[in-house]
């Protein structure tokens, strides 16, 4: 709820009202809800360069600056995150040992919080889960974005989920890859 109050309809829906103490919200209805790109079972993606475009559209919109102070938001950080499920693999692989070498886990983490310590400091509202399902044609005409993980972070992380994300789905090389980013 927090992350649609703040984005006010850019790139997501826009919250009509809500009621935090019940945890109930009204939003804005997708019509007619045609997503960016069908998934279709055991039917390869056929990937489409506009779609690309579509997808950085809506990403410029939801990446907008927002009048809002993260250290006064009860959205986390999304480094917070990566460090709290590190810790959480670590403290779970020693209390039911998974057979991953605890030594090594804990090394990964120490290499990660370093990463993560070195990020840039330009944070924006991050969707958190931006791949093409959840991308809708809304009524206004614009892809918005919905069921984000939202988080404050470096914007590079839902354009990389993207990615990610597409090229998991389709036959990929090297230069394929390229030439979208």
């Amino acid at each position: 709820i927090e992350s649609l109050r703040l984005r006010r309809g850019a790139g997501a829906p826009r919250l009509l009202a809500s009621d935090r103490q019940r945890a109930i919200f009204a939003m804005e209805r997708i019509v007619p809800g045609v997503p960016l790109e069908r998934i279709v079972p055991g039917v390869p993606l056929q990937h489409d360069p506009d779609n690309d475009k579509k997808a950085i559209e809506a990403l410029t919109r939801l990446h907008m600056q927002i009048d809002a102070d993260p250290d006064a938001s009860d959205i986390s950080r999304l480094a917070d995150k990566c460090r709290n499920d590190l810790e959480q693999l670590v403290i779970r692989n020693i209390t039911i040992d998974t057979g991953l070498d605890t030594s090594f886990l804990q090394r990964v983490q120490s290499f990660a919080n370093e990463v993560l310590s070195e990020l840039p400091s330009t944070e924006v509202l991050l969707h958190g889960d931006f791949w093409p399902p959840n991308l809708l044609e809304s009524a206004r005409g614009q892809y918005v974005a919905i069921d984000g993980f939202p988080s404050w972070g470096d914007p590079t992380y839902d354009a990389a989920r993207w990615l990610v994300w597409s090229e998991d789905h389709l036959a990929t090389t090297a230069q394929s890859l390229n030439s979208r980013i």
